[in-house]
């Protein structure tokens, strides 16, 4: 999970440095992508589920 929050990250940033064209529905779906393994990561680290 923390190697896939690491590559959506990533192309996040790429994309907001114009160093990848992603529409806006991509975007939109990476940045779901990523909040959702970031609770799934934050629970598993203090051991609460939240969402």
């Amino acid at each position: 999970m923390y190697a896939l929050e690491e590559i959506i990250g990533r192309l996040i940033e790429a994309a907001q440095r114009g160093l990848w064209k992603a529409d806006a529905d991509m975007l939109e779906r990476l940045n779901e992508i990523y909040n959702y393994v970031e609770a799934v990561l934050e629970a598993d680290v203090t051991g609460e589920a939240q969402g």
